[in-house]
C-alpha cells in the first residue's frame, strides 16, 4: 500500500530567481516608503493637535501655563527698570 502512494507522489518546481522578485518589491516601493508613512504622520499630528485642543481640562492646562509664564516675563522687566 506504501508503494502506491510513493509511486502517485508528484513534486512541482518553484522558480525562485531574484528576477521576479526583485520586479514584484519595486512596484509599491514609493507607497510603502515615502506615501505610507507620511499619512500615518500627518493623521497622528492631527489627532494629538486635535487632543489638545478638544479636551477642556488639557486646553485649559495648556493655556494657563501660557499665561503664567507671560505673567513672569511681565513682572521682571517691571522690577528692573
Amino acid at each position: 500500500m506504501d508503494e502506491n502512494l510513493n509511486d502517485k507522489k508528484t513534486y512541482q518546481v518553484i522558480d525562485m530567481s531574484e528576477n521576479e522578485t526583485k520586479s514584484k518589491k519595486t512596484n509599491n516601493t514609493f507607497s510603502k516608503s515615502v506615501l505610507l508613512p507620511f499619512v500615518s504622520g500627518a493623521i497622528g499630528a492631527t489627532l494629538v493637535i486635535g487632543t489638545c485642543f478638544g479636551i477642556p481640562q488639557i486646553r485649559d492646562t495648556i493655556f494657563q501655563n501660557t499665561k503664567l509664564i507671560e505673567t513672569s516675563a511681565t513682572s521682571r522687566r517691571s522690577a528692573y527698570p
